[in-house]
């Protein structure tokens, strides 16, 4: 009998891209099957600090929280080199009048949210999910919220919108360290233990390198398989555009400079009031 591994993936197209393969039966998983489990980000924050998952897609503010219980893999993450999530509204604002604003963020354990309390402590915050995809920009166009953080493939769209950019929070984030910006990373639980744990990794590791070496062929079908129904998640060129910025050789692995920044994530979070205790993060092989 093989062991299943439940596996949570974000709905976005990085991840479809990065785990194609091991949907696909293309990569051998020895003594594992995976059963892959797919959500919005912050839906897959929540059941990460519940524990649930064997394997998540989580925030790296997330992560914080949940070092004690999971380890990060090196590779399988979102990574934004001088770009990031934007802060974008129907009016034009400043980056100064941030404090004064209502902004919708996908989420109160999201990287992107975490960010903008770094930037902006005494904004005020919505949580807006990402899915339905359209939802956010509706709360702006109703009033509900005067801006809103986009993660995902919203930030790539909000111009032919009709909306104004704020800032991008992952060029603020690389002017203030020289670092590029940990958004999502890929958590294993320590209990499955040493082993199958290196196991895991090298079959999920196999997996981002076959998208990468065939990358056309899986951008085609993953367009092909999306199941969200907005029109723009349906265009190659936006998500062409979309997987260079977030699933590239950064995805596959991390490297010193990303372990770096994701340390300094850590402990800038910690510093700033926003993790409860200060946390080295810890990788898997």
């Amino acid at each position: 009998m093989k062991k299943e591994i439940a596996l949570y993936l974000s709905c976005d197209s990085d991840d479809a891209f990065m785990f194609w393969a091991l949907k696909e039966g293309i990569i051998d998983t020895g003594p594992f099957v995976f059963r892959l489990i797919t959500g919005n980000s912050e839906d897959l924050n929540i059941k990460a600090l519940k524990g649930e998952p064997d394997v998540s897609a989580v925030s790296m503010y997330t992560y914080g929280f949940i070092a004690d219980k999971y380890l990060l893999f090196p590779h399988g993450g979102s990574v934004g080199r001088n770009y990031g999530p934007v802060i974008v509204s129907r009016k034009e604002y400043s980056i100064y009048d941030l404090p004064s604003l209502k902004i919708a963020t996908p989420g109160e354990k999201t990287t992107a949210h975490c960010v903008l309390k770094m930037l902006a402590p005494e904004s005020k915050t919505v949580t807006i999910p990402i899915f339905p995809f359209e939802k956010v920009f509706q709360a702006i166009e109703q009033g509900e919220v005067d801006a809103a953080l986009l993660i995902h493939e919203g930030r790539l769209i909000y111009s032919e919108l009709g909306y104004h950019l704020i800032t991008d929070i992952g060029e603020w984030w690389f002017h203030k360290t020289g670092l590029p910006l940990p958004l999502g990373v890929r958590g294993v639980k320590k209990e499955l233990g040493k082993e199958p744990i290196r196991q895991i990794s090298s079959y999920l590791r196999s997996s981002i390198r076959y998208a990468l070496d065939n990358r056309e062929k899986v951008l085609e079908s993953i367009i092909e398989q999306e199941k969200r129904k907005e029109k723009h998640l349906h265009k190659k060129e936006l998500i062409d555009k979309y997987l260079s910025l977030y699933a590239n050789e950064d995805t596959f692995d991390y490297g010193e400079e990303g372990r770096r920044a994701i340390q300094t994530f850590l402990d800038m979070s910690f510093n700033a009031g926003l993790l409860p205790k200060k946390v080295k993060a810890e990788f898997a092989p």
